[in-house]
């Protein structure tokens, strides 16, 4: 899936969501321009199945940096945030669902 913008993808009762250039940079911006750098994070329900799900699920930069939305939705260490500097990819930004189908 190539994302535009800011995109929620669905999978099943969980979601993945890249973030675009207005949190990253306070700007807006229509789409993800190739070759720009965006960071991301993933939200989904905190139960035991959800989370070996979301672990299945791989957010890649154009740049082959590879995250899993377990990992991106987790709390960076001795903080309550999810965002982190340091979940940068290049766009184009593709999520693979690498989860049994249902």
């Amino acid at each position: 899936v190539l994302l535009p913008s800011v995109l929620s993808t669905s999978f099943g009762s969980n979601s993945a969501v890249i973030t675009s250039k207005d949190v990253r940079d306070g700007q807006t911006v229509d789409k993800l321009t190739p070759g720009a750098k965006y960071r991301v994070y993933a939200v989904y329900a905190a139960s035991a199945p959800n989370d070996a799900y979301a672990k299945n699920v791989a957010v890649r930069g154009a740049d082959n940096v590879l995250m899993n939305v377990g990992y991106l939705a987790k709390a960076k260490a001795n903080t309550a945030y999810v965002l982190s500097e340091t979940n940068v990819l290049t766009a184009p930004i593709t999520i693979t669902d690498t989860n049994p189908a249902s």
